[in-house]
């Protein structure tokens, strides 16, 4: 049995923690909803590893009854501030959903994603999960290919998609009717600054010869940015695209971290600016999002769980760049043996401090967050009972939305798979 918990949202802003053995009595207008939380097994150690850390960055989705974890990075020897090295695998993981309800780990055999790699993005779609971009340490890939489950050979089949205009990374994406996009990344792992993209690829023109392409759409009137949060309005009458938050990142500059909210109309073209995230009914204070994920649930609510509001990221940003720059006073040819000796000095003290951030980092936001769009609101709709996660994705399957691994805290994965129902 999976550890399981209940969050009861009310009509005022009141939220009151159970658990699945509490039961509790209340008039259905007092309870328009519920979100049940369980965990599913974790993700199963790749071949020649004796434990599974957890990935970031993984590509992930659902195909019929089986949901597909692959790819990503972790620090499999040691945490990064004790020297661990990133590693990006390409080991592809399937859960089986059986006939009895019963899920396992398809064990008997293994899968593979074509390289190392991590941090794209990927779509659940009838025909398959489409998985665009992603990068290894080194560079961004712009090819996009279509991860099918064959429920007779139990066998994961793979076929290639139209290739994006250019190598895309740690961008965000949404499904509206039979059309992907893609919003921000990064376009080269030299650079962080935060891209404009704005790309689309209808599915319903497969077979289509050269139609079925990505096509370069206007972007939002704001500024580049890598890990915004993307979510849909899949509605017949007012189709739409919302890009929240992110950060922008130039290299050897202080980050800029987005706490803004843009509309796209699907028919029109057209892009709307909205207010700012505000999700705290006391205060009122914009909230960055940044590597947050957002779904619908089976209500047709946006949600968002997770993200990073940033004040520890500028923390940890403000000792790697006061580094830099001694790294770079080290490197002075007339510099003395005096200056060195300072300068290394001070490159410990922030090293220490950059320690001492990570070890009690108390994680990332708690708060699940609700959009409504006819009203451009936001409200704190639920509390997470689980360490929520970042730098992955909410993956919708059947009724049922998984977030499966991700990051804990910064540099800390897990394996969890966390199931959210509403009842």
């Amino acid at each position: 049995m999976y550890r399981s918990f209940a969050i009861l949202r009310f009509v005022l802003p009141v939220l009151l923690p159970m658990t699945l053995t509490t039961p509790v009595t209340l008039a259905s207008s007092q309870v328009p909803d519920r979100l049940v939380w369980d965990e599913l097994p974790p993700v199963p150690a790749s071949p020649g590893q004796l434990r599974q850390p957890g990935l970031a960055g993984p590509f992930v989705g659902a195909h019929g009854d089986v949901l597909l974890v692959g790819g990503g990075a972790n620090f499999p020897e040691a945490l990064p501030w004790d020297g661990g090295r990133k590693i990006w695998w390409d080991d592809l993981f399937v859960l089986e959903r059986h006939a009895d309800g019963r899920l396992a780990w398809v064990t008997d055999q293994a899968f593979k994603l074509p390289r190392r790699m991590g941090y794209g993005f990927s779509f659940s779609t009838a025909l398959g999960v489409v998985c665009a971009g992603g990068s290894d340490a080194e560079q961004c890939f712009a090819e996009v290919f279509l991860l099918a489950w064959d429920p007779v050979t139990r066998e994961v089949t793979r076929s290639p998609l139209p290739s994006l205009p250019q190598p895309l990374a740690f961008m965000s994406g949404v499904q509206v009717g039979s059309v992907l996009y893609l919003a921000g990344g990064q376009t080269t792992m030299k650079d962080a600054t935060g891209s404009t993209v704005f790309w689309a690829l209808d599915l319903a023109q497969r077979g289509q010869g050269a139609s079925f392409a990505w096509k370069v759409l206007p972007s939002w009137p704001g500024g580049g940015r890598i890990l915004p949060v993307a979510a849909g309005r899949d509605s017949p009458d007012a189709p739409q695209v919302f890009v929240f938050s992110g950060r922008s990142q130039p290299l050897g500059r202080a980050s800029t971290l987005f706490d803004d909210a843009y509309g796209y109309d699907v028919r029109s073209g057209q892009w709307r600016v909205l207010g700012s995230i505000r999700p705290d009914a006391a205060t009122r204070e914009p909230r960055c999002i940044m590597a947050g994920a957002a779904a619908v649930d089976r209500s047709g609510r946006i949600l968002v769980f997770g993200g990073d509001g940033g004040a520890l990221f500028r923390e940890l940003e403000t000792h790697d760049l006061a580094m830099a720059g001694l790294r770079a006073k080290l490197k002075e040819p007339d510099s003395t043996a005096a200056d060195r000796t300072g300068w290394e000095r001070d490159m410990g003290v922030h090293l220490e401090a950059k320690r001492r951030i990570y070890l009690n980092h108390p994680g990332f936001s708690r708060d699940v967050l609700e959009y409504d769009s006819d009203r451009d609101r936001w409200t704190v709709t639920a509390t997470a009972p689980l360490p929520p996660q970042v730098t992955t994705q909410v993956v919708r399957w059947g009724d049922d939305l998984i977030i499966p691994n991700g990051e804990i805290r910064p540099g800390v994965r897990t394996p969890t798979l966390i199931r959210i129902r509403n009842e």
